[in-house]
């Protein structure tokens, strides 16, 4: 089987634009290796492929998981094996797409994670804590793992503390030690980038466009049906922002500004984790359009 090709980059940068392009001239099937698409009914907040776009080409792990649910690094690489395996054996060229760094890492390293179990009294007293507290502690006892994630993501902060807690070892140095088996398939890394300058317009854009699909209303539907806001869904980008506006705790417009600046920053991390795997091919979209970049990858695909 030939190397299955992984699309990385930043939210907004295009990695749908391209993906399509690649799947339309390929037979392709995009495998998405994104921790917020993975949720039922959070299709507009977090960038899903649109009806139009699972048209075009088959999508693979978006919108299958219960918004109260949990899924782990372990799982998506087993969901995600399973998958590029099922498409190369029906003839279809499986390509991923991705935005979580971690999922991407873990998949295309072969890493085996012995994960540490949940202790509920320790998870409990740190869920007694601020959220500002729990950064300001991991970022004390786990600096590199508090660097990688928003200071506002309660559910991450207190799980990596409570790794520590209970193995007496740091996350990141947990991860740094997985354990590695061969790939189960090879795979070539291609990372999509923009200037700073464009990457943070095409995300202010981003979030409008969001806004005006009914971003809004999709989660006033969620809290409607039962979610309080707490869920582990609620802590991809904009969506406790927007519940805040619901609950008439912000106005929209101070939470649209607060939701580009999380993006930006969340934008930064992304990259900093695609810039710290090896063996990437960088492509960078400024200098050439979506199509042309398409066009040059199945190509190039094609002659390997």
């Amino acid at each position: 089987m030939d190397p299955v090709l992984c699309l990385l980059g930043p939210t907004a940068v295009g990695k749908t634009a391209v993906a399509l392009g690649l799947c339309g001239r390929l037979g392709g099937e995009v495998v998405a290796a994104d921790s917020r698409q993975i949720y039922r009914g959070l299709s507009i907040g977090s960038g899903a492929p649109t009806p139009a776009e699972l048209a075009a080409a088959p999508h693979h792990l978006v919108g299958f998981l219960d918004p109260r649910e949990t899924w782990s690094v372990a799982q998506f690489v087993a969901a995600a094996e399973a998958a590029i395996a099922s498409i190369a054996a029906r003839g279809r060229v499986p390509l991923v797409v991705a935005g979580t760094g971690l999922y991407l890492r873990a998949l295309a390293e072969g890493w085996t994670l012995a994960g540490v179990p949940a202790d509920a009294a320790v998870r409990a007293r740190l869920e007694e804590s601020a959220t500002a507290e729990l950064a300001a502690r991991l970022a004390a006892v786990d600096p590199v793992t508090a660097a990688r994630l928003a200071p506002t993501d309660r559910k991450r902060l207190v799980r990596a503390l409570e790794v520590y807690e209970v193995s007496g070892e740091p996350l990141s140095a947990r991860l740094a030690a997985a354990g590695r088996r061969p790939p189960a398939f090879r795979y070539r890394l291609v990372g999509l980038r923009r200037e700073r300058a464009q990457l943070y317009a095409r995300i202010e854009a981003r979030v409008a466009a969001m806004l005006a699909a009914g971003w809004l209303d999709e989660v006033a539907d969620l809290l409607a049906g039962g979610l309080t806001g707490d869920e582990p869904a609620f802590e991809g980008l904009g969506y406790r922002r927007l519940a805040g506006v619901l609950r008439g705790e912000s106005d929209l417009a101070a939470a649209t500004t607060l939701i580009q600046q999380d993006t930006r920053r969340f934008a930064k991390r992304q990259m900093t984790w695609f810039r710290a795997m090896s063996g990437v091919e960088w492509l960078d979209l400024d200098q050439v359009s979506a199509a042309d970049a398409a066009s040059r990858l199945a190509e190039n695909s094609a002659r390997r």
